[in-house]
């Protein structure tokens, strides 16, 4: 996470800026199932149109919070939008932990560690980490 908060980032330029959202249909793959859109209201009917979506909250792209790995970790809710802006690391795991390789097995600490050596990438104290795994490729 970002250390200094929103003074950091009020100070940072960032040279590129990368969106990492994916986008959701009922085509969407994922190994826990695919999304299920429900339309609740209709234009005719209501006057607008509304529906919602079911789907596996470990889907497409998104961040883990400390809370779903550590007993008393930090929740999501308890993170500001401002601690996820800024400077990253993107360390490529995708020939170890792709989607052709073993599924559930667990991107350790020692493994990002070596793999931030073997890319000869530099992690500085703040720097967040992007992880490529390449399952991207499947949404």
């Amino acid at each position: 996470m970002l250390n200094g908060g929103l003074k950091k980032v009020q100070n940072a330029v960032f040279s590129e800026v990368y969106d990492l959202s994916n986008r959701i249909t009922e085509e969407t793959y994922h190994p826990s199932g695919f999304p299920v859109f429900q339309t609740y209201e209709t234009l005719k009917a209501h006057g607008c149109r509304s529906a919602r979506m079911t789907l596996s909250l470990h889907f497409a792209t998104h961040l883990d919070a400390p809370y779903h790995f550590v007993d008393d970790g930090k929740r999501l809710d308890e993170f500001h939008i401002r601690d996820f802006i800024g400077s990253a690391v993107i360390v490529d795991v995708s020939g170890t932990y792709g989607p052709d390789k073993a599924k559930n097995t667990p991107i350790t600490a020692a493994s990002l560690k070596e793999y931030l050596e073997k890319a000869n990438l530099q992690l500085n104290a703040g720097d967040m980490i992007i992880i490529h795994t390449g399952w991207h490729h499947l949404y």
